[in-house]
């Protein structure tokens, strides 16, 4: 994917103005339902840089078993490791974010390189296949407790968009969305925002949003007792939109 070499490949990025590519590989979903949780965990991420301190980034991730799914991209297969949400969404269409968006963080079978598929979510006031996420979302934010939760049961192919044939998707090269412990926004990163988008409840995303949003000093994570709760906070826990830097971002013809 061409690129200003000289800049920077950060994520999130405005996807609008996507050049359709002939013959861009397909995407097959192989994922699975039940038992395939192995924990689901609260905790706090670095952010961006803001007035010489690190933002404090909370993230609920659900953490995969080996066995919950594989995404086939070609011939390369990539395994599903874990997946989290971000409120408003990290990516942006034309310049606005949609409410939530859920990150689903692969690796290679054989290189282990990054790929990670972004999946927007359409709020609508009824209840979704989406609806069991929002006792995980709740519970959090209501105990301000314990940093885990006991693993759930999980359907995965009900939390992806019911595309009526196949997938189409934006992809570029970026970064992850939150930093090491030294600030740097790893880059190397391969992303497929869906775009088909799925149905989401306008519970589930206050939900998501009160526990991000919640005062740190209420709660636990991870026995990290010197936590500094007077860290930057961003709005939500979605990074800011970074410059495109000449990258062409691909979708299906």
């Amino acid at each position: 994917m061409p690129h200003d070499a000289t800049a920077p490949l950060q994520s999130p990025i405005d996807l609008t103005h996507a050049v359709p590519v002939p013959g861009l590989r397909p995407l097959d979903f192989r994922y699975r339902a039940g038992d395939i949780v192995q924990s689901v965990t609260l905790s706090i991420h670095n952010g961006a840089c803001q007035q010489g301190r690190l933002q404090a980034v909370p993230i609920l991730a659900v953490t995969l078993r080996p066995n919950a799914g594989l995404l086939r991209v070609g011939a390369d297969a990539y395994r599903l490791r874990s997946l989290h949400w971000h409120t408003p969404a990290d990516h942006a269409l034309d310049g606005r974010r949609p409410g939530m968006e859920m990150h689903l963080v692969h690796t290679h079978e054989q290189t282990g390189a990054l790929l990670v598929v972004g999946v927007h979510y359409r709020e609508q006031p009824y209840p979704s296949t989406t609806a069991p996420l929002l006792p995980i979302f709740s519970r959090f934010a209501e105990l301000k407790s314990a940093a885990t939760f006991p693993p759930p049961q999980l359907d995965l192919p009900e939390l992806l968009p019911h595309a009526p044939r196949r997938y189409t998707s934006y992809r570029y090269d970026g970064s992850l969305t939150t930093a090491d412990d030294d600030g740097v926004f790893r880059e190397g990163v391969q992303w497929i925002v869906l775009r088909d988008q799925a149905p989401v409840s306008v519970a589930l995303i206050h939900a998501h949003r009160a526990l991000v949003d919640a005062d740190l000093r209420d709660l636990h994570f991870d026995g990290r007792e010197t936590f500094d709760f007077q860290r930057p906070r961003p709005q939500g826990n979605a990074r800011a939109l970074q410059d495109r830097a000449g990258r062409t971002i691909e979708t299906e013809a």
